[in-house]
């Protein structure tokens, strides 16, 4: 019986996929974390005015993986990591990164460039990290607007 109750749960984690995906940065942001309703007074597509369907092709989102990523000690893994592009958002968009301590990301820092639409960066767990989970930030600064920024977690596992 409980393998019928989770069927329902392993089919929803694979409908959403495996990254997730910041609020919008860029010229076109105004703020505030995509909601699957809008709020009241909120325009809808339906109701949206030229304007704001105009800032919202001029924003970006980064997506980051939603599960752990798991290095062992002494080790590291290559990473994808992404932005999804309003189709008139054009720019550079400069990454910058937090690990926690004993791990290392390079390139440090990196760029997504106006013509790409992901980076892979490799993360490393020194022979001596502490094992377990902690989060990696990723901040996302474009040339101009708003900067975004989302986490993703790390697991160091011991050698």
């Amino acid at each position: 019986m409980r393998t019928l109750a989770t069927l329902p749960l392993v089919g929803l984690l694979m409908f959403v996929g495996c990254s997730k995906e910041s609020a919008p940065g860029g010229p076109g942001a105004t703020g505030g974390k995509p909601t699957t309703s809008p709020a009241p007074g909120t325009p809808t597509p339906a109701t949206a005015t030229p304007a704001t369907v105009a800032s919202e092709k001029n924003t970006f989102t980064l997506k980051v993986p939603s599960t752990d990523v798991d290095i062992t000690q002494g080790e590291g893994d290559d990473v994808t990591l992404s932005i999804d592009r309003g189709s008139d958002f054009k720019q550079k968009v400069d990454l910058k990164f937090e690990a926690p301590a004993g791990v290392t990301v390079t390139p440090e820092p990196a760029s997504i460039l106006s013509t790409d639409n992901d980076i892979k960066i490799r993360v490393a767990a020194a022979a001596d990290a502490k094992p377990g989970k902690a989060g990696l930030k990723v901040t996302a600064i474009p040339e101009t607007g708003k900067e975004i920024s989302e986490s993703f977690t790390v697991e160091v596992k011991a050698k």
